[in-house]
């Protein structure tokens, strides 16, 4: 098992920043056995991370296969699209040879189609004439279009994904997702699963960097004094 998928056994996300900090959170996850392992395995992770980030290498089998999980299933194991063989076949022949960044949008636009009544139709003739995808996705506006999101929620994740790489906002925009799917599908309430989904998707953003981004989520919440925001939960592994 890869390093990050130990950590995402464990409900922790991890990023690089700066070439070789690693960060992981959240820190309410972190217990003292875990902080061992990451300081264990901290060149492990940071070399599965530095690999994963790289918009242009091509992804490995492992990397097709979660993605076809993904496409099948969200987090909680709930059927999402019915992919049968030949369309995971051709998802197979239109991923191996292109990178990350063209992989997560060719992904992104198939969850699109495969809610269509014709999707599977469309999702094959898109495989079929795939020679690399044309017009970058807004992720912002993607995320819009899957879960119910409000102003401030878009404002907030503006914030969020600004400064962050092509890739590092798409890996960001499947986590956000899957979790609010996750998260509305556990809670029984109906009244309280839009705001459990929000939190639980919250949850996977990466911590913020800069104390002009603490300041302005200070304002967010509204309670706090921007001169004393408290840095997010989060574990920073030198």
């Amino acid at each position: 098992m890869a390093a990050i998928d130990y950590l995402k056994l464990h409900h922790l996300n991890a990023e690089v920043e700066g070439g070789d900090k690693l960060v992981v959170w959240p820190k309410s996850n972190i217990t003292p056995e875990m902080r061992e392992w990451i300081k264990a395995h901290r060149d492990e992770l940071l070399e599965e991370l530095t690999a994963a980030n790289d918009p242009e290498s091509p992804i490995p089998e492992s990397g097709i296969d979660l993605l076809l999980k993904n496409l099948r299933f969200d987090f909680t194991g709930a059927p999402l699209h019915d992919i049968d063989e030949e369309l995971e076949q051709s998802i197979r022949q239109a991923m191996l040879p292109i990178g990350k960044r063209d992989r997560a949008e060719l992904a992104a636009r198939l969850d699109d189609l495969l809610v269509e009544p014709d999707g599977r139709r469309q999702a094959m003739a898109l495989l079929h004439g795939h020679t690399g995808i044309q017009q970058r996705i807004e992720w912002i506006d993607w995320l819009r279009c899957r879960c119910p999101l409000v102003r401030e929620d878009v404002a907030f994740l503006r914030m969020r994904f600004e400064r962050r790489s092509y890739g590092g906002q798409a890996q960001m925009a499947w986590r956000y997702v899957d979790a609010w799917r996750a998260a509305v599908l556990s809670e029984p309430h109906e009244l309280r699963k839009e705001n459990a989904g929000r939190r639980a998707a919250n949850q996977t953003l990466p911590p913020l960097q800069t104390h002009e981004s603490l300041r302005l989520e200070g304002a967010r919440l509204g309670s706090l004094d921007s001169r004393t925001v408290p840095h997010p939960g989060w574990y920073n592994q030198n």
